[in-house]
């Protein structure tokens, strides 16, 4: 029997074949080319059959969220930057169309890998996806897949979102893979499939085991490769104790989120796209305690027009039927940056010009999304928030600017709701210390635990070296929580917490004692976390 470890992402257990997914040949020989036009047009056939494809999967994919995923893709195929590029690289190097896609491709990868939000670090994903699709139509490589009939263990080196959503779902036990990412497609997947994912094993993940007995611990992240009698027994334990789980976290599914004493703690979720916004309703969500717009800005690779922005904010207001729905205005900047807004270089850009720091440097960024969020408020409960506030003076010039675009709509004749709450992000000891001042200011608050503790403690949360001073439940950190609290209190203002603190369960009675009103988290924790929350006294 042979044991490797990895990154748990999706719990639960499995035994079954392993069955290494065969990716097609992605691969392209530097050519050097003459006849320029003829690269683009090459190109531009390629961009047109890989829509059609994109469409046709789309139509046949089994799951709403698949779906999604690909029209995601075929968004950023329609990219004006990106298609820019790839032709720019054409015309300067000289090369042929699939050397071109794979050099912008990279360039983008990095841009995605280097943002501080661990959601849109794996869309680099996305976009080799991407490139990979159009190299194999320029190139005339051979489509990969899964070979078998039966519900195996599916092995990979990494899937690509793609490879992910084409799979047979009925066929997939359990995901494992060599590199990815718990914000992997494959991961997510696993969320909605309920299926137990185990990422960053390694290299001695070995092709070679295919078609070998294998178990899965989703659990605590380990690959049993020919498992003995005693691990499949622990196995068959865990597989039944899951199972029963799953059945009594479903008695939770519709519940009000109450302590046992009555005290009333709402669970809303976390979300980027609308395949967050699907599962945040399948699992019960209260409302929208944080919608990143950024997504928006990133994904539409420009300025996302007002239209655009409208669209989006009512869909999301109309799901949520009525459930009050945070959108935090667009935290971009620096390390998060889109090409388009030409961010100068930062040497420290979590220090740099983020958040609102940059929308005052830019207001017309605000001006429009504001002008949006309030043409969609009338669809349903709207609250915002606005991130990387540090003192009261941008606490009034913010609402100064809220109610310039009230008067501006107003005078316009177009529909609004002019009571639209107005809240303050949390999520720097500055903010914190001088909640008491903010709060009169904030009409609520949402404390951004992950930039808190990154903030109060230095510690970058994305550097491997100084992981071990990462402390979420540093002293510090507590207080500056408590004091939050405390200001939202005597101010009678509600105070929420969205950061990864909210789902962990031995912070749940914590925030209870602080009188937190609402704890935020990704959709797959909604129901755990209602569990925790009705079990205390």
């Amino acid at each position: 029997m042979l044991v490797l470890h990895g990154h748990a992402v999706c719990g639960g257990a499995a035994v079954g074949k392993l069955r290494f997914y065969r990716h097609g040949k992605v691969s392209a020989q530097l050519r050097h080319i003459e006849n320029e036009e003829q690269e683009i047009s090459r190109l531009h056939s390629a961009l047109v059959r890989a829509e059609k494809e994109l469409d046709e999967l789309s139509k046949n994919a089994e799951l709403e969220q698949a779906a999604e995923i690909l029209e995601l893709h075929r968004m950023m195929l329609e990219d004006e930057d990106f298609r820019t590029a790839i032709e720019n690289c054409i015309h300067e190097k000289k090369i042929a169309a699939e050397n071109a896609v794979l050099e912008v491709a990279k360039s983008f990868e990095a841009m995605f890998a280097a943002m501080d939000d661990e959601y849109m670090q794996a869309r680099d994903a996305d976009v080799k996806d991407i490139a990979a699709r159009l190299v194999r139509i320029l190139t005339g490589a051979v489509i990969g897949g899964l070979d078998t009939s039966v519900p195996v263990i599916v092995a990979a080196d990494d899937l690509a979102p793609s490879e992910t959503v084409q799979m047979e779902k009925s066929q997939i036990l359990a995901f494992v893979t060599m590199f990815g990412s718990p914000n992997s497609h494959a991961a997510i997947l696993s969320g909605i499939l309920g299926v137990p994912a185990v990422v960053q094993i390694g290299t001695e993940l070995l092709p070679e085991f295919d078609g070998r007995t294998a178990a899965v611990d989703g659990d605590n992240g380990t690959l049993y490769i020919d498992p003995d009698e005693e691990i499949l027994a622990m196995i068959h334990k865990k597989q039944a104790s899951s199972l029963k789980a799953r059945q009594e976290l479903e008695n939770f599914r519709g519940r009000e989120s109450c302590t046992r004493s009555g005290k009333k703690i709402r669970v809303c979720a976390n979300i980027s796209t609308i395949e967050d916004l699907k599962a945040a309703v399948r699992d019960g969500a209260e409302g929208i305690g944080l919608f990143r717009s950024e997504f928006l800005y990133l994904e539409d690779g420009q300025h996302p027009q007002e239209e655009r922005q409208v669209q989006v904010y009512r869909r999301i207001l109309r799901e949520m039927g009525g459930k009050r729905t945070v959108v935090r205005t667009v935290d971009l900047g620096a390390d998060k940056g889109a090409g388009w807004l030409n961010l100068p270089h930062e040497e420290n850009p979590a220090l740099g010009c983020r958040g609102i720091r940059l929308c005052f440097a830019r207001p017309e960024l605000l001006r429009v999304q504001l002008r949006a969020l309030y043409r969609a408020s009338v669809e349903g409960n709207l609250a915002i928030l606005f991130p990387m506030v540090t003192s009261s003076e941008e606490a009034v010039r913010l609402r100064e600017m809220a109610a310039q675009v009230r008067d501006e709509l107003k005078a316009e004749g177009i529909p609004i709701c002019e009571d639209v709450p107005l809240g303050v992000m949390i999520e720097t000891p500055a903010a914190a210390l001088i909640s008491a001042s903010l709060a009169k200011e904030a009409d609520f608050f949402s404390i951004g635990t992950n930039d808190l503790i990154q903030y109060t403690l230095a510690v970058d949360r994305q550097n491997s070296h100084v992981e071990q001073y990462w402390d979420p439940y540093h002293p510090a950190v507590r207080e500056l929580i408590r004091l939050t609290a405390h200001a939202a209190q005597q101010a009678g203002i509600p105070a929420a917490v969205c950061g990864e603190l909210a789902a962990d369960p031995t912070m749940t009675a914590f925030f209870a004692q602080l009188g937190i009103h609402e704890l935020s988290v990704s959709p797959p924790q909604i129901l755990p976390l209602r569990r925790q929350i009705c079990l205390l006294p």
